[in-house]
């Protein structure tokens, strides 16, 4: 399935930028959804507690619960609320285009800060102005429609402007963060693998549909 496909190699490309053999003790995953890129990171980490605030909770448990995997837990809470975990009880925390989703963005990243271990690095991916240019242009094109706003933004405009990556870099650093890396990730739209052509375009000029913002606490 072309979703699964970009974000397992989504996060490969994540891990290219650690050490070869990194593996992480605790890992915690934020916006796990049905847990289709967490059988991804399992492999990366001793543990990994995958976590949604979705109100179909009891269905994203069962797809989760049938994925079998052995070193990973699931549970039901708000991003903004972690109080479920002790102070630096992860060495690796990871999210997948979430923080646009979340109102109230920056009690997210204080629980981030207190749950993160020391020495423990956060890998946040965002999509791009890239992302937002041409996923609003093959809809028009192709549906003769504009997409559904990304997120809690209030327009088209205000999603766009959000997208930058200045505006992450400045949201991170201010919740005490130091953004030690930043990695673009291949090209692609929201509206799967058509017009092949053109992902193969974009990935040629190296355009990014997200940005990995790698982080620790300062």
């Amino acid at each position: 399935m072309w979703h699964k496909f970009v974000r397992r190699r989504e996060f490969e490309m994540v891990m290219e930028a650690f050490p070869l053999g990194t593996r992480f003790h605790n890992a915690l995953e934020l916006g796990a959804g049905d847990g289709g890129q967490s059988e991804t990171i399992a492999g990366f980490c001793e543990r990994l507690t995958c976590t949604e605030m979705n109100t179909r909770g009891n269905e994203m448990i069962g797809r989760f619960e049938a994925r079998e995997l052995p070193n990973v837990t699931f549970q039901l809470l708000d991003a903004r609320d972690l109080s479920g975990f002790g102070e630096g009880s992860f060495d690796f925390i990871f999210s997948s285009n979430v923080l646009g989703h979340v109102d109230g963005v920056n009690r997210c990243l204080a629980e981030c800060r207190r749950v993160l271990a020391p020495n423990g690095v956060m890998v946040h991916t965002m999509p791009t102005r890239q992302w937002k240019f041409w996923n609003t242009l093959v809809s028009l094109l192709f549906r003769h429609q504009f997409p559904q706003i990304h997120g809690i933004s209030s327009s088209h405009w205000s999603e766009w402007r959000a997208f930058g990556v200045k505006s992450w870099r400045r949201a991170l650093e201010h919740a005490n963060f130091e953004v030690f890396n930043l990695v673009g990730l291949p090209f692609y739209y929201g509206h799967g693998p058509r017009p092949i052509w053109l992902i193969k375009l974009g990935n040629r000029l190296r355009w990014n549909a997200t940005v990995a913002y790698y982080a620790r606490k300062i």
